[in-house]
C-alpha cells in the first residue's frame, strides 16, 4: 500500500492526459494519505485534482501548485472535506491580479472550507 507520494514534474509540460492520470490515481487509490505534487513548469489543472479528491476518502495531506482559475476554485475547496493539511501555491497571469483575486476569490472559499472541515490542522496558501 502506498501511504505517501511525492511527485516532481520538473521539466514536464502538464497535459490533460497527465491530469486525468492524477484524477484516476486519486479516485482509485483509497490508501493514499499524503500527496505532494511539485510542478515548476506547468501546474496540474485544478479540475482533475478536484474530480479525484471528490472520490478519495483517505487523503489527509495535500501540497499542490495551481494556475489560478476562479471557475474551478469553489469546486476544489468543496472537495477537500477529508484533508487535515493543505498547502497551496498559485500562479497568477499578472501580478496585479494577485491582491484582487486573493481577497475576492481565495479568502472567501478558504473561509467556507474551514467552516465545513473541522479537522483541518494545517493550512498554508
Amino acid at each position: 500500500f502506498i501511504l505517501a507520494l511525492k511527485i516532481q514534474l520538473a521539466n514536464f509540460l502538464v497535459s490533460d492526459e497527465l491530469g486525468k492520470s492524477f484524477q484516476f490515481m486519486l479516485s482509485s487509490n483509497q490508501t493514499l494519505q499524503c500527496l505532494e505534487v511539485i510542478s515548476w513548469r506547468s501546474p496540474i489543472p485544478m479540475k482533475f485534482l478536484t474530480a479525484g479528491l471528490r472520490e478519495n476518502h483517505t487523503l489527509q495531506e495535500l501540497e499542490v501548485h495551481f494556475t489560478f482559475s476562479d471557475d474551478n476554485l469553489k469546486d476544489f475547496f468543496e472537495a477537500t472535506n477529508n484533508l487535515k493539511a493543505l498547502t497551496m501555491t498559485f500562479d497568477f497571469r499578472q501580478e496585479s491580479e494577485l491582491a484582487l483575486l486573493y481577497y475576492e476569490q481565495i479568502v472567501p472559499h478558504v473561509t467556507n472550507m474551514l467552516k465545513r472541515n473541522q479537522q483541518m490542522n494545517i493550512l498554508d496558501f
